[in-house]
């Protein structure tokens, strides 16, 4: 017989700390939120709530600042400004963009040239320690009149990305003939 209302009074415990419950008749009667679940209780945090598609992504959208022609290494590198940024993981100086959290991204890149080579494109590289590597690359074809040479290149992938990879887009030619606008020249990575 104990043992019942034992179990008895420990289910209605049960129940009122699951349960919203009244508190008090004279809370009810003040206006105050009369209502209380187990994490209301002191020593129970509120549970983080994850909200699908309200994730907030790391990312950066870089746009042109200048243009620099490495004669020796037959190349032109541009250096970026940041238009838009969010979170943390990614950190631009210069022509370079470091990696610090590593994972899955998403990088795109696009370049407006104006010039009469025959064929124009740039590549993306990844150096890591002492390793170099080309992670995309892209090319076009150009017109012979200068009137005519104009042409954007395109390229995007997925790539996993060491803590500490450096990312450069890279143009092979020195001197290469490019539109630095924002709307049609840029480089942009973000965090899957």
């Amino acid at each position: 017989m104990y043992e019942e209302k034992l179990l008895s009074r420990l289910r209605l415990i049960n129940r009122t700390l699951l349960f919203p419950t009244s508190l008090s008749a004279s809370a009810k009667h003040a206006g105050e939120d009369v209502t209380r679940t187990r994490r209301d209780l002191p020593g129970h945090a509120p549970r983080k709530q994850r909200q699908l598609g309200h994730r907030r992504r790391t990312f950066l959208h870089l746009l042109p600042l200048s243009s620099h022609s490495d004669d020796e290494e037959d190349k032109t590198l541009l250096k970026w400004t940041v238009g838009q940024s969010q979170g943390e993981g990614l950190q631009v100086s210069g022509h370079t963009v470091t990696v610090t959290r590593g994972g899955l991204y998403f990088i795109y890149s696009q370049v407006l040239y104006e010039d009469t080579t025959f064929v124009m494109g740039h590549v993306i590289k990844k150096s890591l320690g002492n390793n170099k590597t080309s992670l995309m690359k892209c090319m076009k074809s150009m017109a012979d009149s200068i009137d005519l040479a104009m042409n954007t290149c395109y390229t995007a992938g997925v790539q996993n990305l060491e803590s500490g990879s450096m990312l450069e887009l890279s143009i092979p030619r020195k001197k290469a003939g490019v539109i630095l606008q924002p709307h049609s020249t840029f480089l942009g990575i973000y965090k899957i």
